[in-house]
């Protein structure tokens, strides 16, 4: 039975990706495999945030560049402000839409953040 997804991003500097996903957005580094613990890169790297994780690797062949990162979040306007706080630059800030308020982050890096009514049986099976 499946668990969990955790989606796996590739950046090409495993130094700029922890300062931008943990200092920046917020995220803490759990763990970090090097294949050489003498250099930087390549290097693969799980970070995670209330309770939401996901894998960054600097690995050849590990995600593609330019990916998609999708949260649905609780208050995507307090997040916003949070990383304006933090010199996050973005591309567009808040929107409301029809299905719900949108915000996306763009630091070379496209997120998408969503506030959205979630149905009650969403919550019962432990998806929020």
């Amino acid at each position: 039975m499946i668990k969990v997804a955790i989606p796996l991003v590739h950046v090409n500097s495993s130094v700029v990706a922890e300062e931008f996903y943990c200092t920046r957005l917020g995220f803490r580094r759990e763990f970090a495999h090097r294949g050489d613990e003498a250099k930087a890169d390549p290097c693969y790297t799980g970070v995670s945030r209330d309770g939401v994780w996901l894998h960054v690797s600097s690995f050849s062949g590990d995600g593609v560049s330019g990916g998609v990162v999708n949260l649905i979040v609780e208050d995507v306007d307090a997040l916003h402000a949070e990383f304006v706080g933090k010199g996050v630059r973005i591309d567009t800030g808040p929107v409301d839409q029809t299905w719900g308020e949108q915000g996306n982050v763009c630091e070379g890096r496209r997120w998408e953040l969503y506030s959205i009514h979630l149905p009650e049986w969403w919550l019962t099976i432990g998806c929020s």
